[in-house]
């Protein structure tokens, strides 16, 4: 039976990958965008990112998409992050450091409040916040947030969390799987399950040197990067986070 063409494009067959209903940015990983609906990384909703412990895999996996969103000439915002970015690295993947936002946040309450102003910004090429003690309603509020916008929003989360429900309409178990390499399992697709993991090489054969030195480097940030505190987070709405280029 023929079905209308808006009503079509809502719906999916359970044993197919579905139709996403906003762009995606592709992943930099071939294997990866051929396992998600429309092909990359969803933008206007929240990605989860899950995993056993905070490390490397985060920008490992995430990086090459926000390279692109970065050299949109787009702000990226890092919200909590437990390490400082090594700026270094993010600059193997052409990310120029004036595009990079890092805010601080004091308590989770604070992480989430930055997070849901940061998603009702304007100019923004994508979010990448931590939020370990994220309840399932916070997460279901953050991607009613993320549903007017038109970047990707991606929450760090930990691996126990795989186990609670989530208004999230992508879930991702990620680790290291050994040098250069991060193994990935898609927990919640729209599609059929996803069976097994898929085992990525890194993208930026740069970025390897870089690594080895960030784990024997303590953090630090680069003159270039912005940085806000608490004070400075709670000035976000006026200012509407538009900071590039100062």
């Amino acid at each position: 039976m023929e079905l209308p063409d808006g009503l079509a494009a809502v719906l999916w067959r359970g044993d197919e990958l579905g139709t996403p209903s906003s762009a995606v940015v592709a992943t930099g990983f071939d294997a990866l965008d051929h396992e998600l609906p429309g092909g990359g990384w969803p933008v206007g909703c929240a990605t989860e990112l899950l995993q056993p412990q905070y490390s490397l895999a985060e920008a490992q996996l995430l990086l090459p998409a926000v390279s692109r969103l970065s050299g949109a000439q787009r702000q990226v915002l890092v919200i909590g992050a437990p390490h400082q970015p090594f700026l270094a690295g993010w600059r193997a993947w052409g990310i120029c450091e004036s595009h990079v936002l890092v805010v601080q946040p004091h308590t989770p309450a604070e992480s989430l409040w930055v997070t849901e102003q940061a998603v009702r910004a304007d100019g923004i090429g994508a979010v990448m916040a931590w939020l370990p003690h994220a309840r399932a309603d916070q997460v279901r509020r953050l991607q009613a947030c993320a549903s007017g916008s038109d970047f990707p929003l991606f929450l760090m989360r930990p691996q126990d969390a795989a186990l609670q429900s989530s208004a999230a309409p992508l879930r991702v178990q990620a680790r290291l799987a050994g040098a250069g390499q991060i193994a990935v399992h898609l927990i919640k697709r729209r599609g059929p399950a996803h069976d097994g993991e898929l085992v990525l090489a890194t993208a930026s054969p740069r970025l390897a040197p870089l690594l080895r030195h960030r784990r024997s480097a303590p953090d630090h940030f680069s003159e270039g990067s912005h940085v806000l505190d608490r004070a400075a987070a709670r000035a976000l709405p006026t200012q509407r986070l538009g900071l590039a280029g100062r």
